[in-house]
């Protein structure tokens, strides 16, 4: 299971807010100006006379604030009002990814990695396997519009499933990747009273602008009613809080082997962000990133 990761990067595209190098890792994201949701009005027209009035409008004024009679949108979600646009090559894609060791912080070289196919959920049939270097480095070509997961095992690590979310659409650099060894993972697991043989799921919330989410929460379905829900405070995994904080760091511990679906939503507008169907395995963490879904 690994906790911790690096903010994403500022200043570029759309595309790349919303690309799949995120989790508990460093990773780059670019915005341009606010995209989105951009309503025109007639100055003279009132549209509202509080908050609650901007809401009432429906998905486009999601979070939006009464300012001066005039519903204004909050940039932090204003992407969800429209589709985020595909970066539209043929493919295929380069994906570099770099694994480091969680505590020691030292890359991880021979480390296994299997690209998978979302449907192969056993990944009985890898599109592509490789092994990291001395640097701790992977590198993949993946298809347009790939949507699946990397494997990633070694004895000297916990088995991990990292979904690339969304779809590949774009060469990629994932600076560091973070891999937990069992008796760090079973630590942290303690602290939040959870059975080490079964799975764990570790999910990163984004905004439209390519950072952090805060104030956003995680679901899961289905629930055998084990399942703990929990999210990172001051760095650390706490079953107390109920949302996420600044880094935008949640997710499940004590799920069955299978696949789960996650939803991610924001708490105050209870706007949905994200779904995403995910594989969980027993002894395993699974991570993913949740971004604005655009629809």
């Amino acid at each position: 299971m690994g906790w911790l990761g690096s903010a994403p990067g500022r200043g570029a595209s759309r595309r790349d807010a919303r690309s799949p190098a995120r989790s508990a890792l460093s990773i780059s994201f670019a915005v341009g100006a606010l995209l989105g949701c951009s309503v025109s009005v007639d100055a003279n027209r009132t549209q509202c006379s509080s908050d609650a009035d901007c809401s009432a409008r429906g998905l486009a004024f999601a979070g939006s604030h009464c300012l001066d009679s005039v519903c204004q949108a909050d940039p932090k979600w204003a992407c969800l009002a429209s589709p985020a646009r595909s970066g539209g090559g043929s493919g295929p894609y380069r994906v570099t990814m770099h694994f480091t060791d969680l505590v020691k912080r030292t890359p991880l070289a021979g480390v296994h990695a299997d690209l998978c196919r979302k449907v192969d959920v056993s990944c009985t049939e890898p599109a592509a396997s490789v092994v990291s270097d001395a640097s701790g480095s992977v590198s993949l070509l993946l298809e347009a519009a790939f949507t699946g997961y990397l494997s990633i095992h070694d004895d000297a690590i916990v088995p991990t499933l990292y979904f690339f979310n969304p779809a590949v659409d774009h060469d990629q650099n994932i600076p560091a990747l973070s891999l937990s060894n069992s008796s760090a993972r079973g630590a942290l697991l303690g602290q939040l009273q959870a059975d080490t043989t079964r799975a764990d799921v570790l999910l990163h919330a984004f905004d439209c602008q390519g950072n952090n989410a805060s104030q956003v929460v995680f679901s899961i379905t289905p629930n055998d009613g084990q399942a703990i829900p929990y999210y990172l405070s001051s760095g650390l995994p706490t079953r107390s809080s109920t949302e996420t904080d600044v880094s935008g760091y949640g997710g499940f511990v004590n799920l069955p082997s299978g696949t789960v679906t996650v939803t991610a939503t924001d708490s105050r507008t209870k706007t949905v962000i994200d779904t995403l169907t995910l594989v969980v395995r027993a002894g395993s963490a699974t991570w993913s990133s949740m971004v604005p879904n655009g629809n």
